[in-house]
């Protein structure tokens, strides 16, 4: 990020007519990284286990000594993927330092859900999935300009419909977002170019994706894909977020 706003003071030097904030229509188009977060914990007491070992040249699960006491496993993806979009809006900058923008978004990327290369029942129901999804929402900001002509802070929200392959996983999950409305909050730090506006920012979910706490269908908490614990009760607390830093390009009417 230091490395493109030192640019964008180079560029505005070298342009020369650099000026302030100004009113009209605008179209946008931003490209970015999408951040998916998403954390399963797995809490039970173990009633066996399994573990699979070779015995005359053949993989036999055999029974072996377990802890009684509670267990809690625990897993966490944090991962990345290019995402981008498109607004049409208008301006109202009455006065130079300061004004406020409300627009039409639409904005596409994907979510990755799970750290797990199994599927099915070995995954512990955190499988990888890569969820493709597409968003149509409405926002505005308030732009704060430091001074006449430089760099300013736009702060605001943004409410997105969401549809896709993420749309369609959400709606299978108890305690998920089965509306398909996510609200966002949106900061950004932005330099005018004449009819141009540059921006650097970051669009943050303010309500998880899931969020929900339920009985396993299953009585088997795999260890590995052979090796697993055996408890009458597994209770799966899962959680998902999503982050979007991207760059964007308005043209000013």
């Amino acid at each position: 990020m230091q490395w493109i706003l030192k640019n964008l003071v180079i560029v505005s030097i070298l342009v020369g007519n650099v000026v302030a904030l100004e009113s009209g229509f605008f179209i946008a188009g931003n490209l970015g990284m999408d951040m998916s977060f998403s954390k399963q914990e797995s809490s039970f007491y173990p009633s066996g286990l399994w573990i699979t070992s070779p015995q005359n040249g053949i993989n036999v699960s055999q029974p072996h000594q377990y802890p009684t006491e509670l267990q809690v496993k625990t897993d966490s993806k944090i991962a990345s993927s290019f995402g981008g979009g498109i607004k049409l809006g208008y301006i109202h900058a009455p006065k130079v330092k300061r004004g406020v923008r409300a627009y039409a978004s639409y904005h596409t990327g994907s979510f990755i859900y799970g750290n797990s290369p199994y599927k099915g029942e070995q995954s512990n129901g955190f499988d990888m999935l890569t969820l493709r999804y597409h968003e149509f929402g409405v926002g505005a900001d308030y732009l704060i300009g430091l001074s006449a002509n430089s760099f300013g802070v736009a702060l605001g929200l943004e409410v997105a419909y969401v549809n896709g392959d993420l749309a369609k996983f959400l709606e299978q999950k108890l305690g998920s977002n089965k509306g398909g409305i996510i609200p966002y909050a949106n900061i950004a730090i932005y330099k005018p170019f004449d009819k141009l506006l540059f921006e650097l920012g970051a669009r943050i979910g303010i309500s998880a994706l899931l969020d929900s706490k339920q009985k396993a269908d299953t009585d088997k908490f795999y260890l590995t894909q052979t090796d697993y614990y055996e408890s009458p009760e597994i209770i799966r607390t899962t959680t998902a977020r999503m982050l979007s830093f991207y760059a964007q390009v308005s043209y000013i009417f």
